[in-house]
């Protein structure tokens, strides 16, 4: 009987690591929470875009569900970004 190996599960992001991705929103009677796949429930994280502006939300969930996006924000959120039409964002996410 031969066995595999069990995979090793990933080190905690550092703190000070960057993640760069796409951002969507979801509506949500709380403010400025988001959903991310891995990273810890009750992290904060810096959202920001390239254009300058920035939002620290409070992961609350998991997510986002479309593999191509990297974090949900909450529609609060996102409009400190931007417009809700605009529907996605390139961002940067920063642990804090």
């Amino acid at each position: 009987l031969e066995t595999r190996p069990t995979p090793k599960p990933k080190p905690p992001a550092k703190k000070d690591a960057n993640e760069r991705g796409t951002a969507s929103w979801y509506r949500t009677k709380r403010a400025l929470v988001a959903a991310h796949r891995t990273l810890p429930l009750g992290t904060k994280v810096k959202v920001s875009t390239d254009k300058g502006r920035s939002v620290i939300v409070t992961i609350t969930g998991r997510g986002p569900f479309i593999k191509s996006r990297t974090i949900d924000l909450s529609s609060d959120a996102f409009k400190t970004l931007a417009s809700l039409g605009t529907g996605i964002l390139r961002v940067t996410l920063q642990r804090i």
